[in-house]
C-alpha cells in the first residue's frame, strides 16, 4: 500500500506522459511472459505454422518495392509473368514500413517480423487503454481493458497471422471517430481519415470489420446527440474520407484488377467456411489453460476462435450497467457493435 502510494505520487506518474510510458511498459512486458519462451529466439525462430515465411517475404518484398520500384509494388517476384501477384495475399504496406527501420539496424528479416508480431500486441493495448480512458474517464479502467483486448483468445490463435493481429488498429480507429464526431475539426478528420486506412491496408479481411464498427457508431451518435448533428461535421466527414480513398484505393486497385481479370469468386460454401456461428463464441484455442475445457473435444480453434475471455466478459457486464445510465447512446452503439 505505502509503494503504491509513493508510485502514485511520484512525479513520472503525475505526468500525464509519464503515466502513458508506464502504461505502454506494462504492454511491453505483459507479452513478453504471456507468449514466452517465443521472446527468447526472436532473432532464428517464426511461430510453428506455414504462413509466417510467406509474410516475412511479403514484408521484406514491400520494403524492397518501395525502395526501388514504387509503382511496380504489386507486381511481386512471383509467378512470373502474371501481374500484380503480391495481391494473391494481403500486403500489409504498414507493418513493411513501419519494419523498414528495424531491418536496416539489424539485417535479420526473421527479428524484423518477430518484433513487428509483438508490436501488435502493444498497440492494441494501448489503443483499447486510449479509447476507454477516452469513454470513461478512468484510465486504470483502460488499462484493463486494454489487458483484456491484448490478450484475446482470438489473437493467441492467429499468433502466426501478421495481417489478422493488426486488428490491433481497429482501437485507434474508433477513438479516431469518436474525436471527430465531438470536435469536428480538420485535425480529427485527417486522424480518423489516415488511421481508418492504416487498418484497412494492413488486412481488407479486418478493413470489412472495421466498416461495421464505424457505420453502427456514426449511425448512432449522430441519430442521438444533437451536438454531433451539425452540418458543421459535413466538411470534416468529407476530408476524412477523402484521406482515406487517397490511401486505401491505390492498394486496393490491384485486388480488383487481379479479380477481374482472372475471374475469381467465391462459391457460398467457399464464402461460409469456417465462419462464425453462435458456437465459435465458445471456442478457444486448443491449449487455453483456462477457458479449455469449453472444447472438451479438443477442436483446434481456428478461424472462429471468438471466446472473448472471461475477464472481457465481467468486464463488459459492467460496463454496460453504467454506461446505460451515463452515457446510453454511445453504449447502445456498442452493444450494435457486439
Amino acid at each position: 500500500g505505502s509503494s503504491a502510494h509513493r508510485l502514485a505520487r511520484s512525479p513520472l506518474t503525475r505526468s500525464p506522459a509519464g503515466l502513458w510510458a508506464l502504461i505502454t511498459l506494462g504492454y511491453i512486458l505483459a507479452p513478453v511472459v504471456m507468449t514466452w519462451p517465443y521472446a527468447a529466439r526472436l532473432a532464428d525462430s517464426l511461430p510453428p505454422q506455414w504462413d509466417p515465411p510467406l509474410q516475412v517475404w511479403v514484408m521484406r518484398w514491400v520494403q524492397h518495392a518501395l525502395a526501388t520500384d514504387p509503382a511496380r509494388l504489386y507486381d511481386a517476384n512471383i509467378f512470373f509473368p502474371l501481374d500484380n501477384t503480391l495481391a494473391y495475399t494481403d500486403s500489409n504496406v504498414p507493418a513493411a514500413i513501419i519494419g523498414a527501420p528495424i531491418f536496416i539496424l539489424t539485417g535479420n528479416a526473421i527479428l524484423t517480423y518477430n518484433l513487428l508480431l509483438l508490436g501488435t500486441f502493444v498497440l492494441a493495448g494501448t489503443g483499447m487503454c486510449a479509447l476507454v480512458a477516452h469513454l470513461t474517464g478512468n484510465r486504470a479502467v483502460g488499462f484493463l481493458a486494454g489487458l483484456a483486448y491484448t490478450f484475446l483468445p482470438y489473437r493467441f490463435d492467429h499468433i502466426w497471422h501478421l495481417n489478422q493481429l493488426s486488428h490491433a488498429w481497429t482501437p485507434w480507429a474508433v477513438l479516431a471517430l469518436l474525436l471527430l464526431l465531438r470536435n469536428q475539426t480538420w485535425r480529427a478528420a485527417v486522424g480518423f481519415g489516415a488511421l481508418a486506412a492504416i487498418q484497412v491496408v494492413s488486412s481488407f479481411y479486418v478493413g470489412f470489420q472495421l466498416a461495421f464498427a464505424v457505420g453502427i457508431i456514426f449511425a448512432v451518435i449522430v441519430l442521438t446527440d444533437r451536438a454531433a448533428r451539425t452540418r458543421r461535421l459535413l466538411a470534416p466527414v468529407a476530408l476524412a474520407a477523402a484521406v482515406f480513398a487517397a490511401i486505401t484505393l491505390p492498394l486496393a486497385l490491384p485486388y480488383l484488377r487481379v479479380r477481374q481479370d482472372q475471374g475469381l469468386s467465391r462459391s457460398i460454401d467457399e464464402a461460409t467456411y469456417a465462419g462464425a456461428m453462435p458456437g465459435s463464441y465458445l471456442k478457444v484455442p486448443l491449449h487455453n489453460r483456462a477457458w479449455g475445457w469449453l472444447n472438451p473435444e479438443h477442436i483446434l480453434g481456428g478461424e472462429d476462435t471468438l471466446f472473448p475471455g472471461g475477464f472481457a466478459l465481467v468486464g463488459a457486464t459492467v460496463g454496460v450497467g453504467v454506461g446505460l445510465r451515463r452515457r446510453r447512446g454511445l453504449t447502445i452503439a456498442l452493444l450494435l457493435v457486439a
